[in-house]
């Protein structure tokens, strides 16, 4: 019982690990995504197709 409780801890912390770092990065990909849509907003839909396309 003492060993299945350690195991089952230790995939705990792991998985909050993971979680923290799946938050952070989706943090950064939150932040670059709104930077790029202030840029296409700035430039105008035809225009960034002109330039896309």
């Amino acid at each position: 019982m003492l060993e299945e409780n350690r195991q089952l801890t230790e995939k705990v912390e792991a998985l909050e690990v993971v979680d923290s770092t799946l938050r952070r990065e989706y943090k950064n990909v939150r932040k670059a995504l709104e930077f790029v849509m202030e840029m296409v907003e700035d430039v105008g839909e035809e225009e960034l197709k002109r330039h896309v396309l």
